[in-house]
């Protein structure tokens, strides 16, 4: 099993980046695509939510926070008048890829 501490640094790591993007977004430097960091955002909390059902510990904090961070700079985006609603082929396959696994999964109830 991974050491909690692991776990703590790892979040935080990857909450550095999310939260320099985030004031970047929110002072306009830059233009975040709305749909992309509302999908990265949905995939990760429908996990978090599995894993909280099967009892995961404080591993499920990397997972939160791979879903949380996206939703802030989602959120974030409203603010920033630079940020758009864009939905490229990409986003439309990778919609269709995470609906597969989310039939996959509760078709076989299993995430593994």
């Amino acid at each position: 099993m991974l050491h909690p501490n692991f776990v703590i640094v790892g979040t935080l790591i990857g909450a550095i980046g999310s939260f320099a993007y985030l004031i970047d977004t929110v002072k306009g430097k830059v233009k975040p695509n709305r749909v992309s960091f509302l999908l990265w955002s949905i995939a990760p909390f429908i996990a978090f939510a599995a894993q909280m059902k099967q009892g995961v510990g404080i591993e499920s904090l990397m997972t939160f926070s791979t879903g949380f961070l996206p939703f802030l700079i989602f959120g974030a985006s409203f603010v920033n008048k630079k940020a758009e609603w864009k939905l490229t082929k990409f986003d439309l396959l990778c919609g269709v890829l995470s609906l597969v696994g989310l039939v996959l999964w509760l078709i076989t109830q299993s995430g593994i």
